[in-house]
């Protein structure tokens, strides 16, 4: 196979390459797929998402994050519904106690937490206020973060993203 090329599963008889598109149903049909997977497949819905009232992210880079059209320079909490507030945390080494219990006061079910650039974890001790509430905390790099939080926040999840925007 060149590079540049995907082969499709069950030996389909295309094969895909960027910038082709493919009709995914006419590959349901394709006599080349195993009789089982021919048969008995659900029917594909596709529904507009409904994001009225929900925050989602729109744009971010490494010093700003925009959300709803307002464009953030400092660290944020962005609950899936309600406002988005300052986080008053300039880095990763300046999080107390305080600021989790602020986060946990969001009552979310899960929180995403970004924690800047890199990849970089909270000590387990400042995650207590969390723990306590049954909150569910998932830790990544903030872009990463942001693009998570909207998946979940589009979905309906009760999510809430804390966003370390380092300040230099």
């Amino acid at each position: 196979m060149s590079p540049g090329r995907f082969s499709c599963p069950y030996s389909m008889a295309h094969t895909l390459r960027p910038g082709v598109a493919v009709d995914v149903f006419a590959s349901f049909n394709s006599p080349t797929l195993p009789r089982r997977r021919r048969h008995g497949l659900p029917a594909l819905k596709f529904q507009p998402d409904q994001t009225e009232g929900v925050n989602l992210v729109s744009a971010y880079d490494e010093h700003s994050v925009t959300i709803n059209g307002q464009v953030w320079r400092q660290s944020v909490l962005l609950p899936s519904h309600g406002d988005a507030q300052a986080w008053n945390a300039p880095s990763l080494a300046a999080l107390t106690l305080a600021h989790f219990e602020q986060l946990a006061a969001l009552e979310p079910e899960l929180v995403i937490f970004g924690s800047g650039a890199k990849l970089q974890f909270a000590k387990p001790a400042l995650l207590q206020p969390l723990m306590r509430r049954r909150i569910g905390i998932e830790t990544m790099d903030t872009r990463a973060a942001c693009r998570t939080y909207n998946i979940l926040a589009s979905e309906g999840r009760r999510a809430a993203a804390a966003l370390l925007l380092i300040q230099e």
